[in-house]
């Protein structure tokens, strides 16, 4: 975190992962989960992809855990406020310079 180089090293390989699969869609298999929630058989859903498609399919937030984050969402790593990535991503495409999560929402 304290290494504004790995930090952007980090940023420039999120952006090729949302450039790869930004666009994907749940499969049949992410709302059979949801139906498996429904139906009282699962107590959590935790996953290591970054891809979003549990919370895109309808899984409970409380019952999801996406262990390395998600790319359908940015969160400030000082205060912990969340927003919509794209505007994070153009910037940072634009610029190369970290994004503010703060003046994006303004």
């Amino acid at each position: 975190m304290r290494s504004d180089e790995a930090r952007r090293r980090y940023r420039r390989r999120k952006l090729e992962e949302r450039d790869a699969f930004g666009n994907a869609q749940p499969n049949a298999l992410h709302p059979a989960v949801v139906d498996l929630e429904e139906a009282g058989r699962i107590e959590m859903v935790v996953t290591q992809n970054v891809d979003g498609l549990h919370a895109a399919a309808g899984t409970s937030p409380a019952r999801l855990v996406e262990i390395h984050g998600s790319l359908r969402e940015m969160e400030c790593q000082s205060c912990g406020a969340r927003s919509d990535p794209a505007p994070h991503f153009a910037h940072f495409r634009e610029t190369g310079r970290r994004p503010c999560v703060h003046a994006a929402a303004t």
